[in-house]
């Protein structure tokens, strides 16, 4: 099983899918690059 790669804004978004990321990891992700951080899952 490969590493799963940093959650940073150059991640592309096929490499992003392929991958599970914690809600918890999300809503820094989110806070560090002023992105909302609630809402619907879409």
């Amino acid at each position: 099983m490969s590493d799963r790669p940093k959650l940073d804004k150059n991640l592309d978004g096929k490499t992003f899918r392929e991958f599970y990321y914690l809600k918890e990891e999300l809503v820094d992700f989110c806070r560090r690059y002023g992105l909302p951080t609630s809402g619907e899952k879409t």
